[in-house]
């Protein structure tokens, strides 16, 4: 589904250590659209549980706090209730969390309602687990990034030495094997690819061969509508 006036909606899926939030704010770039991190936006809520009450396994009061959350997206900053929360969402709390968090129903729902508002206009990259398949099915263009289990945990190991943050390689992998059973077997938008996605495995290509290739796939989908 093509909208000359509203312009491309590109949906890039896949599993963590994929690369997806680096090529989708990239690419945007490159295409000169919105760029927008659904995986951030889970980290900020699970942030903010994490710092009001910690209650992180208390579902009910989770939700209820979830319904009250004002969240805005400006520039690429996240920010709740007027604060940028963005640079405080990368913590080893938070993702050890974030995917209980994002199991949860409810949750889900209600960021998948302001995800769908920031994307409608079009000219926009979203990335996320979900996107080609319950926020944007319709999506102009789906992309499903992945690569083997060692080559993410080893980019995620770096991303978290590069931070200056203490990591461990197996423990890292063992957190991307955990996080990726909870993502692929929750009951509200699993992890799956759409049916109708492009698979890019990115184990070998550079992030700039890949951005390559995705922006060829949107020239594809411009040309073809």
């Amino acid at each position: 589904m093509v909208s000359g006036k509203r312009g491309l909606i590109v949906a890039i899926d896949g599993p963590a250590g994929a690369g997806k939030s680096t090529i989708a704010r990239l690419l945007a770039e490159k295409l000169g659209y919105t760029y927008i991190d659904t995986g951030a936006m889970y980290r900020a809520v699970t942030f903010c549980v994490i710092r009001e009450d910690r209650h992180i396994n208390d579902n009910e009061r989770i939700v209820k706090f979830i319904r009250s959350l004002k969240m805005e997206i400006k520039n690429n900053r996240i920010y709740c209730f007027g604060e940028d929360i963005t640079d405080k969402l990368r913590s080893e709390l938070v993702e050890k969390n974030v995917s209980e968090i994002s199991r949860i129903k409810e949750v889900r729902e209600v960021l998948i309602e302001i995800q769908q508002q920031l994307g409608s206009r079009g000219k926009a990259v979203l990335e996320g687990r979900d996107i080609g398949t319950c926020v944007f099915p319709e999506a102009d263009l789906k992309i499903f990034l992945s690569a083997s289990p060692d080559i993410r945990a080893k980019r995620r190991y770096y991303q978290l030495v590069d931070a200056n943050r203490k990591a461990k390689l197996d423990e890292v992998q063992k957190g991307i094997k955990h996080r990726d059973k909870i993502d692929s077997t929750r009951e509200t938008g699993p992890l799956n690819p759409a049916e109708d996605a492009i698979f890019l495995d990115t184990s070998d290509l550079t992030i700039n061969e890949v951005i390559e290739k995705i922006a060829g796939l949107v020239e594809e989908v411009k040309n073809n509508g």
